[in-house]
Parts: C-alpha cells; structure tokens; sequence
C-alpha cells in the first residue's frame, strides 16, 4: 500500500493538472455504457406501451428520439 501512496504522490505532483482530467474522463467513460443500458430500457418500455395504445404515432416519435440518442451515445 505504501507504494501505491508514494506512486500517486509522484503523479499529482509531477502533473496535478492532467491527473485530474484523466480521473474525471475515466468517470465520465465508465458511466456512459450505465446511461445506454437506461435508455435501451427506456425503448424497450415505449414498445411494449405502443402495444397497448392506440395512438402508435405519439410514442413512435418518442422510440425515434430515444434511438437517436442511444446512436449518438
């Protein structure tokens, strides 16, 4: 564990800056499959609701936006 304290201490003092955007884009990348799985279950559900309505064209837009934003996820 000492170790890993003192190589942690070497990186933030070497480059403090460029540490803290790599930590935070790590975070960022590592919740964007999170954000794609909420979406296709977003999709999935509008699916099953337009199976039971009868106005498809009001929930067919909304499956169009939401396919579009899984796309450019």
């Amino acid at each position: 564990m000492l170790k890993i304290k003192r190589a942690i201490a070497l990186v933030w003092q070497s480059s403090s800056g460029w540490t803290l955007i790599h930590v935070t884009l790590t975070t960022f990348v590592s919740i964007l499959p999170l954000a794609l799985l909420y979406i296709i279950k977003l999709i999935v559900d509008n699916i099953a609701i337009s199976l039971r309505t009868g106005d498809k064209t009001q929930i067919f837009s909304h499956i169009i936006f939401l396919l579009f934003t899984a796309v450019f996820n």
